[in-house]
């Protein structure tokens, strides 16, 4: 099984967010901790609890993650995509009082 990093977003404003190694969320991927599940048997259920009831955070889960050096890149497309934050600004798109 792959590395696997906590992921979720925190709760006022949404933005993506990993747990490091000392249980504190931070938005800087490359600080989240990496689990080897197998390795270390580890239950991330345990982990999860835990920090959800001292923070505001939300949609907790976990990712594939692999580790280069100290880069960690997610395995999916989806959540390197999410970690290089929105992919839409305010001053794009449809303003509806530009009418």
């Amino acid at each position: 099984m792959p590395l696997q990093i906590i992921t979720a977003n925190e709760l006022c404003i949404g933005k993506v967010i990993y747990l490091n190694a000392s249980n504190i969320w931070v938005d800087n991927l490359t600080l989240a901790r990496a689990y080897d599940i197998d390795k270390e048997g580890i239950d991330i259920s345990n982990i999860t609890n835990e920090v959800i009831k001292n923070n505001n955070v939300i949609g907790i889960y976990t990712i594939s993650v692999r580790q280069n050096g100290n880069e960690i890149i997610p395995i999916s497309m989806k959540e390197r995509i999410r970690s290089l934050g929105p992919t839409v600004t305010p001053n794009m798109g449809f303003l509806p009082n530009s009418l």
